[in-house]
């Protein structure tokens, strides 16, 4: 009898896997071209020694991010183990919620992070180039009317 228990089980956990590792490897592998190193090399002409650099700081910033995508995942699937639950109130989901979040937010700071590590080692002229092109990558998705398509100061109201 409890073999009959332990095939589904075992074909669950392996299901899960799968999918965590489909997931995985398709969010690191659809890369913004801001983030592709042969590319930033070419764009912004690197030499051998920046290029080095740059594999270092990609590296940290892979990792940090597989991170964050891992507690997200974690925190979205406890809420949605339990959205539909038969008097589970929104409060109840508060907890998982917020470390959703928080790995959002954690997500942020690290691109923003990774944006001024690259920034750092480039020689003014490359960061001339660099910057239009991480201004296009953080507001890109902004439609031509929105405050992001216009750049402005911290505070200024759009």
């Amino acid at each position: 009898m409890k073999q009959y228990l332990l095939i589904p089980l075992i074909s669950a956990a392996l299901a899960a896997i799968a999918a965590w590792g489909v997931v995985s490897w398709q969010a690191v592998s659809e890369v913004d071209p801001v983030h592709d190193e042969a590319w930033l090399s070419r764009k912004l002409e690197l030499s051998e020694q920046q290029r080095e650099q740059l594999k270092v700081i990609s590296a940290a910033y892979r990792a940090n991010m597989i991170e964050c995508m891992s507690l997200q995942c974690a925190a979205r699937c406890q809420m949605g183990g339990r959205v539909f639950e038969p008097g589970v109130a929104e409060v109840e989901l508060e907890p998982a919620m917020e470390k959703s979040v928080q790995a959002l937010l954690e997500a942020e700071r690290a691109t923003l992070r990774h944006f001024r590590k690259i920034h750092s080692i480039l020689t003014p002229e490359q960061q001339a180039k660099f910057e239009p092109m991480i201004r296009k990558c953080i507001c890109g998705t902004m439609s031509e009317g929105s405050a992001c398509a216009k750049p402005q100061e911290v505070g200024d109201k759009p």
